[in-house]
């Protein structure tokens, strides 16, 4: 009974004052530790496509118990709004009224609880157009600005110059949610994408080797490429960088790091006459400070140079090939530029890089539902030029025609006011009605054309069109 006593005197004691050897007790006027949510994941694999004026939004779900909020960004790049959320993949949004491009994101939610948002892709719909897939690969957070929605500048881009765009991330390329060889055209965003977080994996490598070699045609863009696949690469790296790339690097960060910032285009290259700058970090994307120099090896050419920078000894900024790659059973193609694409400024100079490109890879995919006669109809039949427009921020002259037939090749030419050449450029036949080709006023010697009066002339064969216009500088 005495050992009892003792007991119940010692817990009493403990009770009083809160332990007791290695025992706690609770104070009850202290709240209990809140029980720790889990994060909400980031759905992956997104990739989105349009098909029947419908938006299809498709992703690896993370949860069965979560829905998906889905948000829409506007071209202007400010505005935003909500389409609510959605009970799983795929999410189907309809095309709304004259709505032909969008711009969409989505994220994880559980009650209050919402996940981080994927990044920025899209999709466009307007009838009778080419579709190409745009592809995001930049993932890289460290060391750079990646706001993760670069997608708005490529994707105006494309649709601006006539065609309709599907977009994916490079995952979902990856694990097979979509294949490259659905496009005849594919353009791959990598940004500042390097060594930490890799510009191409064996798997990405395998697979854009295997669509060039097949008759893909595809622009990249990416100031870290060179970088990571030949002076920090593998073997494999460097023979991909070699014979898919057809590129040789020169040197990380051409005249320094931040040492230049404006780029101007080869003599004969298929942006010639484009002289043009990009983000020191001033802008709307990235400083740009460590951008590849590279020169073409092969049968392929040099897209542009970095300014007052001989190429020789710095490398140029990019190269163009049209042609068999090794191994190839088709001729395909590639435009590689050694920056991002979309840290060119300002959107104007983009739009008219992309259109370019564009026409270099002279896509032709009609839809099957469309037939050839229905589309030509549709056509001013020949060729014309339609009007030209001042471009009063740059001084500069947009043209406006069309060609409509596939041979002979056709050229745009501009003479100044005694006949002499000053421009030539080859013009592609696109399923669209018109083109337009803004001239900012450079010869093909790389000399800025003064004020007058010039000509601009579409020349097919033995068929001209020509009219004159008014330059003011």
């Amino acid at each position: 009974m005495f050992k009892i006593i003792k007991l119940l005197t010692l817990l009493l004691t403990s009770f009083i004052f809160g332990q007791y050897d290695d025992a706690i007790f609770i104070d009850p006027s202290i709240d209990p530790p809140k029980k720790i949510e889990t994060a909400l994941k980031v759905p992956v694999n997104l990739h989105i496509t349009s098909k029947d004026e419908k938006i299809y939004i498709d992703f690896s779900e993370v949860d069965s118990l979560v829905s998906y909020e889905v948000a829409r960004q506007f071209e202007n790049m400010i505005d935003s709004s909500s389409y609510g959320t959605f009970a799983g993949s795929p999410i189907i949004i309809d095309k709304e009224n004259d709505d032909e491009i969008f711009f969409l994101k989505i994220r994880a939610s559980k009650g209050a609880r919402k996940g981080p948002f994927t990044e920025l892709l899209g999709a466009s719909y307007a009838s009778n157009r080419s579709k190409i897939l745009i592809v995001n690969g930049n993932d890289r957070i460290v060391g750079t600005n990646n706001t993760f929605n670069y997608i708005l500048q490529h994707g105006i881009a494309v649709f601006d110059n006539g065609y309709d765009f599907d977009s994916a991330s490079n995952e979902a390329i990856i694990n097979g949610w979509i294949n490259l060889s659905d496009y005849n055209i594919v353009v791959w965003m990598l940004g500042e994408e390097g060594v930490s977080t890799s510009s191409f994996s064996e798997r990405e490598q395998y697979l854009v080797r295997k669509y060039l070699i097949s008759g893909g045609k595809i622009f990249v863009s990416g100031s870290e490429i060179g970088y990571d696949l030949v002076q920090k690469g593998t073997n494999s790296d460097k023979k991909f960088f070699r014979e898919i790339l057809k590129s040789r690097y020169i040197t990380d960060a051409v005249g320094g790091r931040k040492g230049v910032y404006r780029i101007k285009s080869s003599d004969n290259s298929i942006i010639a006459g484009i002289n043009f700058n990009y983000d020191d970090g001033s802008g709307n994307t990235y400083d740009v400070d460590w951008p590849d120099g590279v020169i073409p090896i092969g049968n392929a050419n040099r897209l542009a140079i970095f300014s007052g920078l001989s190429p020789s000894i710095y490398g140029g900024a990019g190269i163009y090939y049209k042609g068999l790659f090794k191994d190839g059973i088709m001729p395909g193609a590639i435009v590689y530029m050694t920056i991002g694409f979309e840290s060119i400024y300002p959107g104007y100079t983009r739009n008219d890089i992309m259109g370019r490109v564009l026409n270099y890879f002279d896509a032709k995919t009609i839809a099957p539902e469309i037939s050839q006669k229905t589309l030509d109809a549709s056509y001013q039949k020949g060729i014309g030029i339609t009007g030209f427009y001042n471009n009063h921020e740059d001084k500069s002259i947009t043209i406006e025609f069309y060609s409509n037939e596939y041979e002979p090749y056709c050229f745009l030419t501009i003479q100044d006011n005694k006949n002499n050449e000053i421009f030539k450029m080859r013009i592609y036949e696109l399923p669209v009605k018109k083109q337009r080709f803004r001239w900012t006023g450079f010869t093909k010697y790389g000399k800025k054309a003064p004020s007058g009066v010039y000509s601009a002339s579409i020349v097919q064969g033995k068929k001209s069109v020509t009219r004159k216009f008014k330059l003011i500088n």
